[in-house]
């Protein structure tokens, strides 16, 4: 970014222009002030002739002249140095606004209170079969049988495992079950051919698993972007949120996903009725 600057201080500028102003006003308001006094002394002459024209009494004639008297004969001499500048209390615009307490009459709303496990992600459960594989995800592949062998693979970058004297095989974006049987068939036809034989087995299961970002938009109390485990569910990630706030829907919560509505869910069936149909696995 450049930014130039006159030679001559801003200081003297301003100064030399307030001056220019103050001798250009001071000469308007003397020629208005002398306007202002001729205009009084021919209107005061011109009230004497209407008065006789109108029956007017002296005494009805020295009151107008004595509020004509009384009008500021000073309106030109206004001094440029007094002028008051209006201003308001700045720091009212930075007041704290008042935080919106959750509204605890709304049936569920209390579950979202209180500091409790129900809606912390279980990182102790079988891989689920629909499980999406990304980058950092790790890969347990267990070969036994005739032969015996496990490893420990990560997903890189690129979206590939490395499998040693097998080469690199591109798991991004398959499900745990897609992934499975893809790496037994790039096995069986390179170093453990008897799997075809079915001498040899594989079992393959996600180690460490990624993070994730999601997106909470709408009608609740804390909205933002969450980094959360990629086991972490839709009622997991509405505990971490806070909820819908009090002017949220507990019925109508939508998940979208490839910029496509995915699914809309609805808590108060967990609530009533325990049922974890809506609480789907998050993708990134």
């Amino acid at each position: 970014m450049t930014i130039f600057q006159s030679k001559r201080p801003k200081s003297i500028n301003l100064a030399c222009i307030l001056s220019i102003s103050i001798a250009k006003n001071k000469l308007k308001m003397n020629q208005f002030k002398s306007i202002f006094i001729l205009t009084l002394v021919a209107f005061s002459l011109s009230l004497n002739v209407k008065s006789q024209e109108h029956n007017l009494s002296v005494t009805e004639i020295q009151e107008l002249k004595n509020g004509l008297q009384t009008a500021p004969k000073n309106v030109g001499d206004t001094d440029v140095n007094n002028i008051t500048t209006r201003s308001y209390d700045k720091s009212q615009a930075n007041l704290p606004m008042e935080e919106n307490k959750k509204d605890l009459s709304i049936f569920g709303a209390e579950l979202f209170t209180k500091n409790s496990l129900v809606f912390e992600p279980n990182l102790r459960i079988p891989t689920p079969s629909s499980y999406i594989l990304g980058t950092d995800d790790e890969l347990v592949i267990n070969v036994f049988g005739s032969s015996e062998k496990k490893y420990n693979l990560k997903v890189t970058e690129d979206g590939q495992i490395y499998v040693p004297n097998v080469g690199p095989i591109y798991v991004n974006g398959l499900s745990i079950e897609q992934a499975t049987l893809k790496i037994k068939s790039k096995l069986s036809k390179t170093i453990y051919r008897a799997i075809n034989s079915g001498q040899t087995s594989v079992q393959i299961s996600l180690g460490n698993i990624k993070s994730i970002r999601v997106v909470v938009i709408g009608e609740a109390e804390k909205t933002g972007t969450y980094t959360v485990s990629s086991l972490t569910t839709l009622f997991n990630l509405l505990y971490l949120c806070g909820g819908p706030n009090n002017a949220g829907s507990y019925r109508t919560i939508e998940v979208i996903r490839g910029n496509q509505l995915f699914k809309k869910a609805d808590l108060y069936s967990f609530l009533l009725n325990g049922s974890k149909k809506d609480d789907i696995l998050l993708q990134e």
